[in-house]
């Protein structure tokens, strides 16, 4: 026994926008059809079945889905003896007097679509298979197989099977049908006589096929829900050599940068000091489950950094909760400017130019600000040097 429940089921679906078909898929119960539509009533059925396809859908959409109907069949057997074969019933036109009756017990109302028959008819007694004569009769709608089954062979037991009989098709107007299997010979005796062919009784198994209107009418929604497709970009801020990137890409769940092979990042919004100056070329990779965007811009005019500066530069203690040490040599005597950003490129604090040469020490007081990660630079005429300082 299958319970089919009140109102139809189907799951919400996840698609990726331009994916090329999208399909919803109602709970598959057996013999249960239905009717799909886009309208929460009334309105006209966009497909009939278990499944809805949806070419290239682009946007939310919801659909909605019914019971239409439901088709199904009931097996039966035989509770009385083996049937004999009747030596008068040779031809369509006669009728054996001994048949075997099948009642069967359907519900009231239903559409009967078809019905199978199944049976053993055994030869004996000198008989031969080929003389075997048999039909189903439908006697409640009066009608017929119209032609007789023959067997083939000598002695022996031949089975029949015949599907899609349409002789009781149509609205069961009670609950029971009756039928009658008759069967014939044409050698052995006379009447009815068991003896040279019979219908093994345990053999006979009667199948009725039918569909109903469903037990309800509620149409429930299902849902498309599309993802877009990742799109990459971002802005960049240059200062000396270092860069402060702005990811404005949408709809991603992961990012992977790439600074024209110098080094790579998934951070959200990362800061890049570059190693060679001039132009060079930075990627932006956008993921997600559809897919990936891919978004890269040329970083022009980047300054070459002073590369003694940037050994030599030591700041103690890092991290600090107040004041830095910064130290470094310089090649001889230049201008030293010295600024602090914070992790978006925004300028925090500027000292003073002074000129010096050889090694240089001074220090930076950041007592006043928040907690956080920030960004020295010191530029000299002959480049840039760049280090983290760590506020606690």
């Amino acid at each position: 026994v299958v319970f089919i429940p009140e109102e139809p089921k189907a799951d919400t679906v996840t698609a990726c926008a331009g994916s090329q078909n999208t399909n919803l898929i109602a709970a598959n119960y057996p013999g249960i059809v239905y009717s799909w539509f886009n309208t929460p009533s009334g309105g006209t059925s966009l497909h009939s079945g278990d499944t809805l396809t949806i070419p290239t859908p682009t946007a939310n959409t919801t659909y909605y889905v019914e019971y239409e109907s439901f088709a199904t069949s009931s097996v039966f057997g035989y509770t009385g003896g083996d049937i004999a074969s009747d030596f008068g019933f040779t031809d369509a036109t006669s009728s054996s007097t001994c048949p075997g009756t099948i009642t069967v017990n359907i519900p009231t109302g239903v559409t009967i679509t078809g019905v199978d028959i199944a049976y053993d008819f055994e030869a004996g007694s000198g008989a031969w298979m080929s003389e075997q004569r048999s039909e189903l009769r439908c006697i409640t709608t009066g009608i017929n197989e119209g032609t007789l089954a023959i067997g083939t062979g000598l002695g022996g037991t031949f089975s029949y099977n015949r599907t899609g009989l349409t002789i009781a098709n149509g609205v069961a107007t009670s609950p029971q049908l009756v039928f009658e299997l008759h069967a014939g010979r044409t050698w052995g005796g006379s009447g009815c006589d068991p003896a040279f062919n019979k219908i093994l009784a345990n053999s006979i198994q009667l199948t009725v096929h039918y569909q109903g209107t469903p037990c309800s009418t509620i149409r429930v929604p299902v849902f498309v829900e599309i993802n877009a497709q990742p799109t990459a970009d971002f802005n960049a801020a240059l200062v000396g050599s270092t860069v402060t990137f702005t990811n404005t890409s949408l709809d991603y769940d992961s990012l992977y940068w790439n600074f024209a092979g110098q080094g790579n990042s998934s951070d959200p919004n990362p800061v890049f000091t570059f190693t060679t100056g001039g132009s060079q070329q930075v990627c932006l990779y956008a993921f997600n489950n559809c897919g990936i965007d891919t978004m890269c811009q040329t970083i022009s005019s980047i300054a070459t950094e002073n590369f003694l500066m940037q050994e030599s530069l030591r700041v103690f203690p890092n991290p600090s909760t107040s004041t830095f040490n910064i130290e470094f040599s310089l090649e001889g005597v230049q201008e030293i400017n010295m600024r602090v950003l914070n992790p978006t490129g925004q300028l925090i604090l500027e000292k003073a130019p002074v000129r010096s040469g050889g090694t240089f020490q001074t220090q930076i007081d950041l007592s006043g600000l928040a907690k956080g990660v920030y960004l020295l630079q010191v530029q000299t005429e002959n480049g840039i040097a760049t280090r983290r300082l760590s506020l606690m």
